[in-house]
């Protein structure tokens, strides 16, 4: 009898589950249409959208995200931009990171968005807040997260206009929602300050602002308003931004940036002593080697005053550890603006090139050395000299500098001046070198001919140095050439042709007028002699000419004598 009553209770136990699992299982199927807008519907697939194809988005921009962090190359020498997509070269990479994460909020959007209302009894009353809350557009509380990182990887990316748009959208799609609303309009006012349109990005921040702002949105308005404020050259108003901003931000390297950051903007407008505490918060963080270095190198000019001679030495030292090989140029950049700091512009240009001829990078670090060294000759009406540096700067440089077009000018000014400059310089040698009895000239032509072996003797080893430098690094361009599949997949940009480059071909523009002079595109260009001294009249050339010969019978005739 007791068998027959548990095998009975355990038929319609059975029975009973059966009945729930259909049901659940029913009801689950439902769920997962799009077309209906019920509370199950909307957990389902919220849950489906994050951890299907938004978490593949996510983890795609995460990636791109490091290796742009890890890639960035800032220009130490001045002020660094607060985001990394201030940096022109840095936009590049990762964008296969970010292309796909862009894909994948796409797809999450297109296959999770609820956008069909919810019946609504009539029985049940309508308050102000659930009228609110009918009146939405999109459904899915997962959703708002594919759309913002969607808009924060064509940030990064560079499509600061695609970007915007997305913000923009985001808006006028979450009318209802305060936050995000407010939050949108602070990402589309930081696309508009990367595009340089002040007045629009800081009228979104001022509408941000009307309604209700959330707390924890400051650190990220600080952060944009910093960033429209350093393009303007507001710096106390920007370092009281980035202070605030800092509170938001709880990454390692991008907070030791933004120390960085400070200490460079407290030395520029003079407060050295705040300068040097954050110089020296970035060296405790242990952050990479050539941050840390450029930390130590703005450390010393921060200090210099009352005690250059010291933060000299340290400069010094400095130079002399093979680590600090690849960054000599930076180094005596810094000591020669502590020379030029005290106005020892003699000191200072002999540091400036120092960094010049010492550097082994021919990038922005060295184009900003020269850049100063030139106009310190240009200051001291040194023009000759003045025109070498202008020349070979401007392929150095980007082109996007705000004193790029003045640089320009000054390099063509330079061009033109060149042949006079030459000749008023070899006049003035000559002459002083008549004047001199015979003796001392003997003494100073063979210290002249004593340089110029000893100059050539440098440039003969350097270019051995080269030479034997390309032989050794065949291999590892091969291996890097085997291994750019592998690369591309992680988001890193391959090598672009030499004339999709300007800097690159202005930089062999420069190079070939060094070497050859301004020439017209014709046939046979070598055979006739096209040098900038065309710009000579005959009549002036042989007055020159005959000025020349006349100083040099002179020169013999005192040597007979």
């Amino acid at each position: 009898m007791d068998r027959q009553l548990l095998s009975c209770l355990f038929r319609r136990v059975k029975r009973i589950l059966y009945i729930i699992y259909v049901v659940v299982s029913l009801a689950i199927l439902g769920a997962c249409s799009t077309k209906k807008n019920t509370p199950l519907n909307r957990r389902v697939q919220g849950f489906k959208a994050r951890y299907n194809t938004y978490f593949n988005g996510n983890e795609a921009y995460k990636e791109g995200r490091e290796l742009q962090e890890n890639g960035n190359k800032d220009n130490f020498t001045e002020i660094i931009p607060l985001y990394l997509t201030g940096n022109k070269a840095t936009v590049k990479i990762g964008s296969g990171n970010f292309d796909r994460a862009v894909e994948k909020c796409q797809k999450t959007i297109k296959t999770h968005s609820i956008t069909a209302r919810p019946e609504w009894h009539k029985s049940r009353p309508k308050t102000a807040k659930d009228k609110i809350w009918l009146s939405q557009k999109e459904y899915n509380p997962f959703l708002w997260r594919a759309w913002f990182l969607m808009g924060e990887a064509q940030f990064r990316k560079g499509e600061y206009m695609e970007a915007a748009s997305t913000f923009a959208y985001i808006q006028r799609l979450y009318f209802s929602k305060p936050n995000l609303v407010a939050r949108a309009r602070l990402l589309e006012a930081r696309c508009y300050a990367e595009m340089e349109w002040f007045y629009d990005a800081e009228d979104l921040i001022t509408r941000a602002q009307r309604d209700s702002f959330p707390t924890n949105l400051e650190p990220l308005k600080a952060s944009v308003l910093a960033d429209i404020q350093l393009r303007q050259a507001q710096y106390p108003e920007a370092i009281l931004n980035i202070e605030k901003a800092l509170k938001g931000e709880h990454r390692s390297l991008p907070r030791t940036r933004l120390y960085m950051l400070l200490g460079q903007l407290y030395h520029k407008i003079g407060h050295d002593p705040e300068a040097f505490r954050y110089f020296k918060k970035v060296i405790r963080k242990n952050p990479p080697y050539e941050l840390e270095f450029n930390a130590r190198i703005q450390m010393t000019e921060a200090m210099s005053k009352g005690n250059a001679k010291q933060m000299i030495r340290k400069l010094n030292a400095m130079a002399k550890n093979p680590k600090n090989k690849e960054y000599l140029d930076q180094v005596y950049y810094a000591i020669g603006n502590i020379y030029l700091a005290k106005g020892d512009t003699t000191r200072a240009i002999w540091a400036y090139k120092d960094g010049v001829e010492k550097s082994t990078r021919n990038g922005i670090e060295k184009g900003v050395v020269m850049l100063h060294l030139g106009q310190l000759y240009w200051d001291t009406e040194k023009f000759v000299k003045a025109q070498e540096c202008y020349s070979q700067v401007l392929g150095l440089l980007d082109k996007d500098r705000e004193d790029y077009k003045e640089i320009d000018e000054r390099s063509k000014i330079l061009d033109e001046l060149l042949p006079y400059a030459s000749a008023v310089e070899l006049q003035d040698s000559l002459q002083m070198m008549a004047k001199l009895d015979s003796v001392t000239l003997m003494a100073k032509i063979k210290k002249t001919i004593e340089e110029l072996k000893k100059k050539e003797k440098e440039e003969e080893k350097k270019a051995a140095e080269a030479a034997n430098g390309q032989q050794g690094g065949a291999a590892q361009r091969a291996g890097a050439n085997a291994q750019q599949g592998v690369g591309n997949r992680g988001g890193q940009q391959t090598a672009v042709w030499y004339f999709y480059n300007p800097t690159t071909v202005t930089a062999g523009k420069k190079e070939f007028e060094k070497k050859w002079g301004k020439r017209d595109l014709a046939d046979d260009w070598r055979r006739n002699n096209k040098t900038v001294l065309n710009d000579f009249n005959e009549e002036e050339l042989s007055d020159s000419l005959k000025a020349v010969q006349d100083s040099i019978a002179a020169v013999e005739d005192s040597i007979l004598q």
